[in-house]
C-alpha cells in the first residue's frame, strides 16, 4: 500500500494558517488503521513538506548581514552554500520546526514501530535548500524516520512499476518555481516569498501596529496562503478596500506594497535576461507587480500563462515522458483528479495531493473583488494498479 501527501509545510512559525502539530498526529494515527492492516506500508512524502522559506530566520539574515539572501553569492550550481551564512540559517529553520512538530515525528517513529512502513522523500521547491546542505538532510532523515540516505540530492521524482504511478512534486513544470542548479538560477518565487510577501506583512504589522488578533493582522498574517500567488496584488488591495475605513490608512498600506514591491523589482539577481527561456514568464510576473492600480491589474491578469495555471500542470501531467497510468503531483494545492486523454488504448489520470495548509482564493462573482480562506487538506491512498482514493477533510477557518 502506497500513501502520498504533499505540501504540508512545515514551518517554525505559528501564523498565517500553518498545520499544527496536532492535525499531522491525527493523520499519523489514521496511516495506523489503513486496511489492510498486514500489508506494508510505504509512506511518500511528495514535496514542500517542511517549508524553509516561511521563517524570520530569512529577515533577520537580510538585516543583519546586509541584504544576504539563500541566492547570495554562490558558485556553479549553487556551490558556496554549505558553510555559510545560508546554511546556518537553514539549520536553525529547521530546529524550530523540529520544536514545533515534535509530537508528529515521535509519531512517525511509533508508526514505524507498530507498521511495517517506508518513509521517502521527493524534494519541492519550499524544501529545495536540504538539496545544498548535507547537514540538512541529515537532519530532515532523521526528524523522518526516513529510509533513504543523506548521503546524496533526495530524488525530484518516484515511481511504482506494480501501482502504474509515476509522483513528482510537480514545480518542475513552473518555470517561477524550480530551481535550475546547473544553470546557476535560482527559482524567482523564493524573492517573492521572502522579499516581497514575508517583507509585506513584517512591515505591515509594524507601521500599522498590527496583532494576530485583529481581522486586518490576521489577514495579513495569511497573504502567503493566497493562491495562486500571482493574485496576491490583489488581495494587497482587497485588504485596503475592506479591511480599513480610513482613507490615510488604506493608502499607507498600498504604500507599504509598492515600497516592498520596488525593493524586489530592484534585486538585480531576478532579472528576466538571466533566464533565458524562462525570460516571458518572469518578465510576466515582473509587470504584474509593477502594477499599482486595479483596474491594469485586472486587465493584466486576463492574460496568465498557462505554466502558471493548475490546467497548465494537469496538461503536464500528460506530457510526462513515462507510461505510469497515474501521474500525482502536488504543488498547486489544488486537489482532485483529472482524466487524461486516452494513449494506446491506455487511459491516464492526473491527480494532484493538495495541501495542509490554509489556503485563500478570490471569490469570482460579481465584478468586486472577494478572497475566501478553506482548509482541505487530502492524501492519496493506492490498494493496486486502478485503485485508489483521495481522501480529504475540508474546514473552514
Amino acid at each position: 500500500m502506497l500513501v502520498v501527501v504533499s505540501d504540508l509545510h512545515m514551518t517554525d512559525r505559528t501564523t498565517g494558517g500553518a498545520v499544527s502539530a496536532a492535525d499531522l498526529v491525527e493523520f499519523t494515527e489514521q496511516l495506523s488503521t489503513l486496511q489492510p492492516r498486514n500489508d506494508p506500508l510505504t509512506l511518500l512524502l511528495l514535496g514542500d513538506v517542511v517549508d524553509l522559506l516561511r521563517s524570520e530566520q530569512w529577515g533577520s539574515l537580510w538585516l543583519t548581514h546586509s541584504g544576504a539572501a539563500p541566492w547570495s553569492a554562490l558558485g556553479p550550481q549553487f556551490s558556496g552554500f554549505a558553510g555559510g551564512l545560508q546554511e546556518q540559517a537553514l539549520l536553525a529553520v529547521i530546529a524550530g520546526i523540529e520544536r514545533r512538530y515534535e509530537r508528529f515525528f515521535e509519531a512517525l517513529r511509533q508508526l514505524k514501530a507498530t507498521r511495517a512502513t517506508q518513509i521517502r522523500y521527493v524534494i519541492g521547491n519550499h524544501d529545495f535548500m536540504v538539496q545544498l546542505s548535507p547537514k540538512a538532510r541529515v537532519e530532515i532523515v532523521r526528524l523522518f524516520s526516513l529510509d533513504q540516505s543523506a548521503e546524496h540530492e533526495f530524488p525530484l521524482e518516484y515511481e511504482d512499476r506494480g501501482l502504474d504511478l509515476y509522483a513528482d512534486h510537480g514545480h518542475r513544470h513552473d518555470a517561477l518555481n524550480f530551481h535550475r542548479a546547473h544553470a546557476g538560477l535560482w527559482a524567482i518565487g523564493d524573492a517573492i516569498v521572502l522579499r516581497v510577501v514575508n517583507e509585506f506583512a513584517r512591515a505591515a504589522r509594524k507601521k500599522l501596529h498590527l496583532t494576530s488578533n485583529t481581522p486586518l493582522g490576521r489577514a495579513v498574517d495569511e497573504i502567503d496562503n493566497v493562491e495562486p500567488h500571482f493574485l496576491i496584488p490583489l488581495y494587497v488591495e482587497w485588504l485596503a478596500t475592506t479591511r480599513l475605513v480610513s482613507a490615510g490608512e488604506r493608502e499607507e498600506l498600498r504604500g507599504i506594497w509598492r515600497t516592498t514591491v520596488n525593493e524586489f523589482l530592484a534585486l538585480d539577481y531576478f532579472r528576466e535576461e538571466r533566464y533565458g527561456s524562462q525570460a516571458d514568464v518572469v518578465r510576466w510576473i515582473r509587470t504584474l507587480y509593477g502594477l499599482v492600480d486595479l483596474a491594469p491589474m485586472l486587465g493584466f491578469l486576463a492574460k496568465i500563462p498557462l505554466s502558471l495555471t493548475r490546467d497548465g500542470h494537469v496538461q503536464q501531467g500528460h506530457a510526462v515522458k513515462h507510461d505510469a497510468a497515474v501521474r500525482v503531483f502536488g504543488h498547486t494545492h489544488a486537489p482532485g483528479v483529472v482524466a487524461l486523454p486516452e494513449v494506446g488504448g491506455k487511459r491516464r489520470f492526473y491527480l494532484n495531493t493538495g495541501t495542509w495548509r490554509t489556503t485563500t482564493t478570490r471569490v469570482s462573482f460579481g465584478a468586486g473583488l472577494d478572497f475566501a480562506s478553506q482548509r482541505v487538506s487530502s492524501f492519496l491512498v493506492v490498494r493496486g494498479a486502478g485503485n485508489f482514493e483521495l481522501i480529504r477533510r475540508v474546514r473552514c477557518p
